[in-house]
């Protein structure tokens, strides 16, 4: 696993024509619990200490996956996701808890797999259910005076723990798009549901529905 996992990073760089990676993300963190999950830390540190990245850290799903590993140290950076609808990282205290650790906190699904971009006419039938949730996002926003991605882009924005938020592009034109759709002030939230249901928040689930 040790070798496996360096060729892998290799690969990476030869790939890129980077010398060095700013961060290695390990998307399976449950291996660290396997028969040999010391072996993959200990090649992701040992990536580390000879230069080969900045940093190393872990892409999960829920705080639930690195909650086990928060105490054991060499962690520096979670990846996560986090948009309107799905706050569990702020609400559970967890942002919190990383910053105070030293631990970068970077954001992904900020549009929820694009379903918050979406009018409601067009959602697949299989998010259908969630209905009354879009037709508050869309008053709200329609109050607020905001557009699908402003609306996204501020609120992730606006969260101090938050040291990064990834999202992806296209084209030139999508990018300034996206600049200029993030300035401006976060004007709070839309009055969701006390709970948002766990099968909308997670995609992984949607193929189950």
């Amino acid at each position: 696993m040790f070798d496996w996992v360096a060729a892998q990073v290799e690969g990476s760089l030869r790939r890129l024509k980077a010398p060095r990676l700013y961060a290695i993300l390990l998307h399976q963190p449950q291996q660290l619990f396997g028969p040999r999950g010391h072996e993959v830390i200990k090649a992701l540190q040992h990536a580390k200490a000879i230069g080969r990245a900045e940093k190393i850290g872990l892409s999960i799903y829920s705080a639930d996956e690195f909650a086990p590993l928060f105490d054991e140290g060499g962690i520096d950076i979670v990846q996560a996701p986090l948009s309107l609808l799905d706050r569990r990282l702020v609400t559970s205290g967890w942002a919190g808890r990383l910053r105070l650790a030293g631990i970068e906190l970077h954001v992904r699904s900020i549009f929820l797999q694009g379903l918050l971009l979406m009018p409601k006419a067009q959602m697949p039938e299989e998010i259908r259910r969630w209905g009354h949730i879009w037709d508050e996002w869309e008053r709200w926003r329609k109050e607020k005076g905001l557009t699908p991605l402003a609306a996204c882009l501020r609120y992730a924005l606006s969260i101090p723990e938050i040291d990064k938020v990834i999202v992806g592009v296209d084209s030139v034109a999508q990018l300034q798009e996206i600049f200029a759709a993030a300035e401006g002030e976060a004007p709070g939230l839309p009055n969701w549901p006390d709970s948002v249901d766990i099968g909308l928040i997670n995609p992984t689930l949607w193929c189950a529905l």
